[in-house]
């Protein structure tokens, strides 16, 4: 049996009960995550739809959270990172295209995360525009910094120590300031991600190794045998933008 409201703005819901598995539900954020000021009239994933949808996946045993999202306002990014973390479910984020800025907050809050091979995310530090006179604009600087920090302690946590402050810093930073794109194997890396799918190949990275040569029938003096190319590395990685 599924139920699923095909008339959604923001975030779709869909409730699976098969008797044969666990009950679970699954949340399709595909859009900018929102501020209560736009709640009524665009396609934004806000806190209160998400706690919407929550109730209805009060006494699911697994919540699934598909992401494709550039990301949005850091109130409500924020506040849908608390509620997944305070849900009893086991709870899986799955990054179907890109989760960026503040979309990567609520990717963090999950127990596990699965991206594909070709899927990223995008971090950087926390920013806003503003208007005022030179002591509203160091009070608002000193804002951002709050908000930064707070966003890199959850990153931090999600990591499980491979990922260093030193390290998130300067991925939150970036070559120009504006952060950086991290591909899915980097995110494995970092600690950031659990599996990846998608892939068709082997051992990626690791070369084939070259076929034999026949043996010819000769009295000649032996060739000098070939070099071990199995060692030669792959030079064919992630594309990062």
């Amino acid at each position: 049996m599924k139920m699923m409201n095909h008339n959604c703005k923001g975030i779709c819901f869909e409730m699976k009960a098969d008797p044969k598995e666990s009950k679970s539900a699954d949340i399709y954020i595909y859009d900018g995550v929102g501020s209560k000021r736009l709640d009524s009239d665009s396609n934004v994933s806000t806190a209160k739809k998400f706690r919407e949808m929550l109730e209805k996946a009060s006494d699911v045993e697994k919540l699934n959270i598909h992401i494709n999202s550039l990301g949005g306002a850091c109130d409500d990014g924020v506040a849908i990172y608390s509620l997944i973390r305070q849900h009893k479910a086991e709870k899986t984020a799955y990054i179907d295209g890109y989760a960026c800025s503040i979309a990567t907050l609520i990717v963090a809050a999950c127990d596990r995360v699965v991206m594909s091979v070709a899927s990223a995310m995008m971090v950087h530090n926390a920013l806003t525009v503003t208007y005022g006179n030179a002591k509203t604009m160091r009070a608002m600087a000193d804002t951002l910094d709050v908000i930064t920090s707070g966003i890199k302690k959850a990153y931090l946590d999600r990591a499980g120590g491979k990922l260093t402050a030193s390290v998130l810093d300067e991925l939150m930073e970036g070559k120009d300031g504006d952060g950086t794109w991290i591909s899915a194997e980097d995110c494995m890396k970092y600690g950031l991600c659990d599996e990846i799918t998608g892939s068709r190949t082997k051992d990626e990275g690791e070369p084939e190794p070259e076929p034999k040569k026949p043996e010819k029938e000769s009295k000649k003096e032996p060739e000098p045998e070939n070099r071990d190319n199995t060692k030669i590395l792959n030079t064919f990685g992630a594309f990062m933008l």
